[in-house]
């Protein structure tokens, strides 16, 4: 039987056009032709300002305040803003090694050959000092191995009658890695005390990085291979990637994607140790983008990824950046039974779109159609997966939430689907339209500082050395700029302290609230969960004690994190506090820090009070204040991530020695013992660690008011500076120059 879906199907087919984005090599040429476009143009804007400069001092017999101010204002003009970073998650095996290698069109990560370890942080980012192929490879120090070698040493002689048996396989397969395979046969001493690793790796006894250069993508993926991946051990026997921290890989030729871009392969929460945690934490909460990779044929049921992605929300959204998610659904051109699967749908030959035109290829075009309609439905499951997490789709719209169904193999070999349809054309000019966002955003506001410079050198240059009347209204608009700074200041510190009560009310409800709950919290969903059977539950429990308070059951995938849950009531409060303190969506931007900050304006009204030349110098000051502004809504951002991460990792860190603690716990009858020291470090600690948690969030924010109000305040003697009568240097004319610059501004414009 046809169904409704079929036939549009069928449509789409017929049309070529079987999804919403659309690809083709003129929207590849335009992003490119932008990013460069913008790159001239900027090249363009320093060119007039260093023309500027030079008529500057060439007509001046010495420096002054105001040409100091001038020379000064230009050479902090045009600073390079931050990197956009895109965050990769995935299971081992998913594909994400190949898709990152197809993107680039290199073979730079090794793949198809062992598994890729889950702790390893690789960040992949643009060469842009010469032609080779670089990784920098960072290692955790000496200290923190040992640590690690003690806990897996201790697992390998657990009873493991009981239980999951991966975590005995992951020690072993670690310990096997790092010395051989007789190192699972030594005693924790003899591992202790191997010295090979000196001759090995010096490096990491000497806590440097490692750094491999090669003149082919191929031969530095040959090097790292032992670094990344476990798998065939190398000549020596050993292989080094549970020592190794991060990996970034510095690639020549592809600055239409990385120059402005970092692509990081993260590890899941659950997934990273101690001695990585603070890197992920960093990369994490740095990501504007996330990527999303399961494999097709789990994707739709893969509560893995979902349970990745939830256990994350907190650190991507109040505690990072994140505006975007993309869920990539990978190895498309799985082998499929066009027959089978047909009659498990109930599919004709008219519902995929072949005719009687095509049946010269008829068993290509039905496996073609076969994985088109596939890819259909396993968007339609992950969109529908989607309005069931509430906790995700809170701050991420349809708009923000995009679907891929990738097939890297067909896009490099096309034995059944079209470039287009592989979609891999799609992730490249995603990531080719962020990384074009950097170079036009950097033109647009050096465009714009520059004519405001520009402004106040022709606002200036009118004989005001001699013009008494001139210097007697610079002196009234100075008066009356000042003033009104301080009442704007006033005003937004005012309307700061009220957003600071609120966030300390809350605060002060959730810590109590904490303090109530937390026991019977980590007592139910933690520390003695309703499971179905306890057997092997110690193994979690001294995972969990060994990582810091979060961990990942091998088998299950199920991500355990006491510091969430302690801190889960102060965060339910706070993560409203979050929606109007620091809003995401424009609709309520007014209660926000950032709108406050928006409304503050020292030159309002005044321009309207004076005539030029007068107002060109106003017109400059306004252009300063908006930098200003522009610099303090990123700062913001930041800062709001230090008030919101420091609530859990407060936590964490007052927990620490109590899951250090519990992790020496061995021998019979540990696993009582470690919960029972968990229940005593908690109860020990809540009295103290929520307040202490809510204290330093307050003292963050109360940071980020201070800051806020000392940097605006700068803008007042900049307009001392700007608006002093006592300028008694002539300066040249730049009427060339500012109809140069406006010519840009024309340009640009008319590309947008």
């Amino acid at each position: 039987m046809r169904t409704h879906h079929s036939t549009e199907m069928a449509q789409r087919n017929n049309q070529d056009v079987n999804r919403k984005r659309v690809h083709s090599t003129s929207d590849e040429e335009h992003s490119e032709a932008k990013r460069q476009l913008a790159l001239t143009g900027m090249s363009e804007a320093e060119k007039i300002m260093k023309d500027v400069v030079r008529k500057i001092e060439d007509g001046a017999n010495k420096p002054t305040d105001f040409l100091c101010l001038i020379t000064s204002v230009i050479e902090q003009m045009g600073t390079i803003p931050k990197k956009t970073k895109v965050g990769v998650f995935g299971r081992s095996g998913d594909g994400k090694s190949y898709l990152i290698n197809t993107i680039l069109g290199e073979r730079l990560l090794p793949s198809g050959t062992g598994k890729a370890c889950t702790s390893v942080i690789i960040q992949v980012e643009a060469n842009t000092q010469d032609s080779n192929f670089i990784a920098e490879i960072e290692f955790i120090s000496q200290e923190d191995w040992m640590e690690e070698l003690k806990h897996l040493h201790l697992i390998l002689h657990e009873d493991h009658t009981e239980g999951d048996p991966t975590a005995l396989e992951s020690a072993s397969e670690k310990i096997s890695a790092v010395y051989g395979e007789d190192g699972t046969k030594k005693t924790l001493e003899e591992l202790e005390s191997d010295n090979t690793l000196s001759a090995l790796i010096p490096e990491f006894l000497s806590s440097t990085k490692k750094i491999e250069s090669h003149q082919t993508a191929n031969n530095l993926a040959q090097v790292i291979r032992d670094y990344v991946r476990s798998g065939q051990p190398n000549s020596s026997g050993r292989i080094y990637w549970p020592l190794v921290k991060s990996v970034t890989i510095k690639v020549p030729g592809h600055n239409d994607i990385l120059k402005n871009l970092v692509l990081i392969d993260l590890p899941g929460t659950g997934d990273i140790d101690m001695s990585r945690r603070e890197m992920w934490k960093k990369c994490l909460r740095g990501c504007s983008t996330v990527w999303i990779i399961s494999d097709i044929n789990r994707a739709v049921s893969d509560q893995s990824a979902w349970e990745i992605l939830t256990a994350s929300t907190e650190d991507l959204i109040h505690g990072g950046e994140c505006n975007n998610i993309a869920y990539i659904c990978t190895k498309t051109d799985a082998s499929i039974d066009p027959e089978e699967y047909m009659s498990d749908n109930d599919l004709t030959d008219e519902d995929l779109g072949i005719t009687g035109t095509q049946r010269a290829d008829h068993e290509k075009m039905k496996t073609r159609g076969c994985i088109l309609h596939r890819n259909e439905l396993s968007k339609k499951g992950i969109r529908h997966a989607f309005l069931k997490h509430k906790e995700i789709q809170d701050y991420f719209s349809d708009e923000n939430f995009e679907v891929f169904t990738v097939s890297s193999k067909e896009f490099r070999k096309e034995n059944f689907l079209s470039e287009k349809h592989t979609e891999v054309p799609d992730l490249i000019e995603q990531l080719r339209k962020l990384n074009a966002n950097f170079p036009e955003k950097r033109e647009e506001d050096y465009i714009k500082e520059a004519l405001g410079v520009l402004s106040l050198i022709q606002g200036s240059n009118c004989d005001s050395h001699t013009n008494v009347e001139f210097s007697k209204m610079k002196d009234k608009a100075c008066s009356r700029v000042k003033k009104q700074l301080e009442d704007q200041l006033d005003k937004l510190n005012h309307s700061l302290k009220d957003k600071y009560k609120y966030l300390d009310r809350l605060l002060s409800q959730g810590a109590k609230e904490a303090e109530q709950k937390c026991l019977q919290i980590a007592e139910s969903e933690v520390i003695n969960p309703h499971i179905e059977t306890a057997r092997g539950y110690h193994r979690t429990l001294r995972a969990l004690c060994h990582k810091g308070g979060v961990t990942k059951s091998k088998s299950t995938k199920k991500i355990t994190d006491l510091n969430g849950r302690l801190i889960s009531p102060m965060h339910n409060l706070v993560n409203k506090a979050f929606d109007d303190l620091f809003e995401r969506r424009s609709s309520r931007k007014c209660k926000s820090v950032a709108g406050i900050l928006q409304d503050f304006n020292f030159t309002s009204g005044i321009t309207n009070d004076f005539r030029p030349p007068l107002t060109l110098i106003l017109n400059f000051l306004e252009t300063q204040q908006n930098k200003l502004k522009t610099t303090l809504e990123e700062d913001i951002k930041q800062r709001k991530k230090e008030i919101y991460n420091c609530l859990k990792d407060t936590i964490e860190l007052d927990m620490r020695p109590v899951y250090k603690k519990g992790e020496s716990e061995t021998g019979t009858g540990a696993f009582k013992r470690m919960q029972e020291v968990l229940r005593k470090g908690i109860e020990e600690n809540k009295t103290s660690m929520f307040d202490q948690a809510a204290m330093k969030s307050l003292k963050n924010f109360d940071g980020m008011m201070a800051h806020i109000d000392k940097t605006l305040r700068k803008l007042a003697d900049t307009a001392e500076d700007a608006l002093s009568p006592k300028h008694s240097v002539p300066l040249p004319d730049i009427t060339e120059e500012v109809n140069r610059m406006k010519k840009l501004r024309t340009s640009r414009r008319g590309r947008i």
